[in-house]
C-alpha cells in the first residue's frame, strides 16, 4: 500500500473514531456524574444518621446530667443530714462524757455508777432473787449488798469501793517510777482504811453476819495492783476483808449458786419423802382396816351359810313330826345366835320370848 492510500484510509477512519471517542467520553462523564451523585446521597444519608445519632447522644447526655445532678443534690442533702446527725451524736457523747467525768469527781456518784451498779447486775445475773439483798441494814449501818445463806441463816456483807483518785495514776500509767510508787502507796493506804471501816461496820457475827466481808473493786486493773502487793493483801485478810473484782466475785458466786439450788432441791425432796411416808402410813392403815373388814365379811359369810343350812333343816323338820337332836342343838348354839343376829338382824326365838315377857 502506498503512502497516499494510507492517508486516505486514516482520513476516512478519523471521523468515526473521533465520534466514537467523544460519545464514549460523554457516556463516561454521565456514568461518573451518576456515581458521584450516588456517593453524595450515601454520604448525605450517613451525615444525616450521624446528626441524628449526635442529637440522640446529646439528649441522653442531657438526661444523664439531669439525673446525675438530682442524685448529687439528694446525696448532698443526705450527707448534710448525716453530718448533722453525727454532729448531734458527737455533742451528745461529749455531754455524756462530761457528765461521766463530773460524776467520777464526786465520790458518792462514782461509787454508785461504777461500783454498786456493777455489783447489783452481777448478783442478779448469778444468784436467785432470794439469795441476795441490797442496802441491807446491819445494826445501825447499811451495807451495799449481802449474800444470803438460807441453810445456815447468815448473810455475807459486800461493800463497793472505787478509789479513783488513788488508782487514776496507776490506770493511766506513768513513766516516772517514783510517781507510780507513790500512787501504789496512796492506794494501799486508802484500801487499809476502807477495810478497817468495812470490818468495824459490817462484820457482826452476833447480828447474823459471816466472820468476814467482801470489798468489791469494780476495776480489774486496780485488783491486779492489790493482788501483786502481798503485804497489802495479807493486811486486808487480817482485817477479815476479802477484796474481789467482777471476775473473781463471779467465779466465787458460781458454786454458791449451785449450793443454794441443791439445798432448795433437798428441801423439796425431804418434803416429798415426808408426804410419801404419810401416804404409806395411810395405805397401811387402810390395808389393815380392809383386811379386818374382809375377815369379818368372811366370818359373816360362813355364819350365813350355817344359818341357811339350819333353815333348810328347819324347813324339812317342820314337814316331819320329830326334829333331829343335832339340829336342835345347833339351833341353841351361841354361834348361831350371834351370827344370825349379826347377819339377818333378828335374835333367837327364846330371846324374843324373853323380851316379850313370855317364859
Amino acid at each position: 500500500m502506498s503512502q497516499p492510500d494510507a492517508n486516505i484510509i486514516l482520513q476516512t477512519l478519523a471521523y468515526p473514531i473521533s465520534i466514537t471517542v467523544i460519545v464514549g467520553l460523554v457516556c463516561l462523564g454521565i456514568l461518573l456524574r451518576g456515581w458521584m451523585r450516588a456517593i453524595q446521597k450515601t454520604q448525605e444519608a450517613k451525615l444525616l444518621d450521624l446528626q441524628n445519632f449526635q442529637r440522640h447522644l446529646e439528649g441522653q447526655m442531657i438526661q444523664q446530667s439531669e439525673v446525675l445532678g438530682q442524685r448529687l443534690e439528694h446525696w448532698g442533702r443526705d450527707v448534710h443530714a448525716q453530718l448533722g446527725g453525727q454532729a448531734q451524736q458527737l455533742r451528745t457523747v461529749n455531754d455524756a462524757v462530761g457528765t461521766l467525768k463530773t460524776a467520777l469527781v464526786v465520790p458518792h456518784l462514782r461509787g454508785r455508777i461504777l461500783g454498786e451498779t456493777t455489783l447489783e447486775r452481777l448478783l442478779s445475773d448469778v444468784l436467785p432473787p432470794h439469795a441476795y439483798g441490797f442496802q441491807f441494814e446491819i445494826g445501825s449501818a447499811r451495807v451495799d449488798a449481802v449474800i444470803r445463806f438460807p441453810h445456815i441463816g447468815l448473810v455475807c456483807p459486800i461493800d463497793s469501793k472505787f478509789h479513783f483518785a488513788a488508782a487514776q495514776t496507776l490506770l493511766e500509767g506513768h513513766a516516772d517510777e517514783g510517781v507510780m510508787k507513790e500512787a501504789r502507796r496512796q492506794l494501799a493506804a486508802a484500801l487499809k482504811t476502807s477495810a478497817r471501816d468495812v470490818a468495824r461496820k459490817y462484820v457482826k457475827p452476833e447480828l447474823g453476819t459471816t466472820d468476814f466481808a467482801y470489798l468489791f473493786i469494780p476495776s480489774e486493773g486496780v485488783f491486779l495492783e492489790i493482788l501483786h502487793d502481798i503485804e497489802l493483801w495479807q493486811s486486808l485478810v487480817d482485817e477479815r476483808v476479802l477484796v474481789v473484782s467482777p471476775h473473781t466475785l463471779f467465779i466465787a458466786l458460781q458454786p454458791l449458786s449451785h449450793a443454794i439450788r441443791y439445798y432448795e432441791m433437798s428441801l423439796g425432796v425431804d418434803e416429798k419423802i415426808r408426804m410419801l411416808q404419810g401416804i404409806d402410813k395411810q395405805l397401811t392403815s387402810f390395808n389393815e382396816q380392809f383386811s379386818e373388814q374382809l375377815q369379818r365379811a368372811a366370818r359373816n359369810i360362813e355364819s350365813s351359810q350355817k344359818m341357811l343350812a339350819i333353815l333348810r333343816d328347819l324347813s324339812h323338820s317342820m314337814k316331819s313330826p320329830h326334829l333331829p337332836a343335832q339340829q336342835v342343838e345347833s339351833l341353841h348354839s351361841p354361834v348361831a345366835d350371834v351370827d344370825s343376829q349379826a347377819v339377818f338382824g333378828f335374835s333367837h326365838p327364846s330371846e324374843q320370848k324373853s323380851a316379850s315377857g313370855v317364859i
